[in-house]
């Protein structure tokens, strides 16, 4: 028990992946039991939940999927389903902006330069990371990793 894709899960990773599960369910748990309060009566936000919860299984599955093919598969390019992926969120994107009808509106030019180039960066790093990361970690390790930006991203 406890095998996927040939890996044996140490204590210390089903306890750090339950311990996730808990936190998770503290974020949701009052949102769906307060639903009624004024704080928590927004009209998008069990769906917003919903869709987060979505994008955490899509990730679980990506990395999963990236090991098992790089184990039978090492020279298999696995950037081409990055690709693929990246370019079929944004047309998703591009739809719920349209079925919205909010403008997409640019502040400070100054700013969005600094934002563009950095956010270029930042997001090219994270998903060669991604891409990379589930050949040498098994996927629950590799989703804890993706845990501290819970942790880190306030700082």
């Amino acid at each position: 028990m406890g095998r996927f894709l040939g890996d044996e899960l140490p204590l210390r990773t089903k306890l750090a992946v339950l311990g996730a599960l808990c936190l998770i369910a503290v974020i949701f748990l009052p949102v769906i039991y307060l639903s009624g309060d004024n704080e928590f009566d927004r009209p998008n936000r069990l769906l917003g939940d919903v869709i987060a919860v979505l994008t955490g299984i899509g990730l679980g599955g990506y990395s999963n999927a990236v090991r098992y093919f790089s184990l039978r598969h090492p020279l298999l390019p696995t950037h081409a389903a990055q690709v693929l992926s990246s370019t079929n969120a944004a047309v998703i994107c591009v739809f719920v902006m349209l079925a919205t009808q909010r403008p997409f509106v640019i502040h400070q030019p100054t700013r969005v330069t600094w934002l563009t180039a950095l956010m270029g960066f930042i997001v090219n790093a994270a998903y060669l990371s991604f891409n990379l990361a589930p050949r040498f970690i098994n996927a629950a390790e590799f989703g804890i990793v993706c845990l501290l930006e819970s942790i880190l991203g306030p700082l």
